[in-house]
């Protein structure tokens, strides 16, 4: 094997790591989607059949425990994806680009890492990219604030002896479009 061949196969070799660990972070996501739709069905028989735990002096919601409990369990997902999983794909990317970089006049052709990277950010109106870092924190804020919005307003209503509490629901959707607007307004930093 010449040193081309060589130069070849360890690019080959990162390429093959990074869908490993892409494929890994989307099972994950996929779990994590199919949890959620799992905690929301679960919310909704509890709802359905007014599920709640009466003790001495206090009074458990279940549904709105599944919802806290279920927010919690995404972040365990969200975690599992972004810092753990991510990680190692964002290695295999730079180890990647790095050989594409060294080698670009040896294999012109040999440039997958580097056009992902160019295709992969969205770009917003005000001239801000987002990386598949920020993607990812995106997608799991939305399921997690939907959970929490939920059991919230379970809550409330419950404790509101069903009556519909207009101004709390209204800060909820705004507390959502001001992190909304947290995430898209922060400056992202370049790369993967």
């Amino acid at each position: 094997m010449d040193n081309k061949e060589i130069v070849f196969e360890v690019w080959k070799k990162s390429i093959e790591v990074q869908q490993h660990f892409n494929d890994i972070e989307m099972k994950i996501r996929n779990y994590a989607l199919s949890t959620f739709t799992f905690i929301v069905t679960a919310l909704g028989y509890l709802i359905k059949e007014k599920s709640i735990i009466e003790l001495e002096n206090f009074v458990i919601f279940l549904p709105s425990v599944v919802g806290y409990v279920g927010s919690i369990i995404i972040l365990a997902f969200f975690f599992m994806d972004k810092y753990w999983y991510h990680k190692l794909l964002v290695g295999a990317v730079k180890q990647a680009s790095e050989i594409e970089s060294k080698y670009e006049r040896l294999f012109e052709e040999m440039k997958l890492t580097t056009k992902i990277g160019e295709e992969s950010p969205i770009v917003l109106p005000n001239g801000k990219e987002i990386h598949s870092s920020k993607k990812i924190t995106i997608f799991y804020s939305i399921i997690i604030h939907v959970l929490i919005f939920l059991a919230s307003s379970y809550w409330f209503i419950s404790c509101c002896n069903h009556c519909i509490p207009i101004i709390f629901i209204l800060l909820q959707i705004i507390y959502l479009i001001y992190q909304l607007y947290n995430i898209f307004a922060v400056k992202t930093n370049k790369g993967v």
